[in-house]
């Protein structure tokens, strides 16, 4: 969302830039929306996000926000972490987080 300086908001694609040319080369969208994004630098590169995620349908999800506020989204909030194969962009797998007292906020590759 927003323009190419707009990365410091969740977001639900990830634009692919040509560093040498400074232009975007295509958009990955993801399937859920992401809070923290990397790649690692293999030679099969990864994209690694760090998402909010609601299991119930998201008409239900708009019915709970405009009936009982943020909070109450917030109380059936979960998070994981997906990963894409950054070349193609295509979903390989989701991974689901155990909080310990509160939500990640960054994720890292190895």
């Amino acid at each position: 969302q927003g323009d190419e300086h707009g990365f410091e908001e969740p977001g639900s694609h990830v634009w692919v830039y040509d560093v040498n040319t400074k232009r975007k080369i295509r958009e990955i969208e993801l399937d859920e929306l992401a809070i923290s994004i990397d790649v690692d630098q293999s030679d099969k590169p990864r994209l690694y996000t760090l998402n909010f995620h609601f299991p119930i349908p998201w008409l239900f999800q708009l019915w709970l926000y405009i009936s009982r506020g943020e909070a109450a989204l917030m109380e059936i909030a979960r998070q994981r972490s997906s990963v894409y194969d950054a070349a193609q962009g295509k979903h390989l797998f989701d991974s689901e987080l155990v909080p310990h007292g509160g939500f990640v906020l960054n994720v890292q590759a190895w």
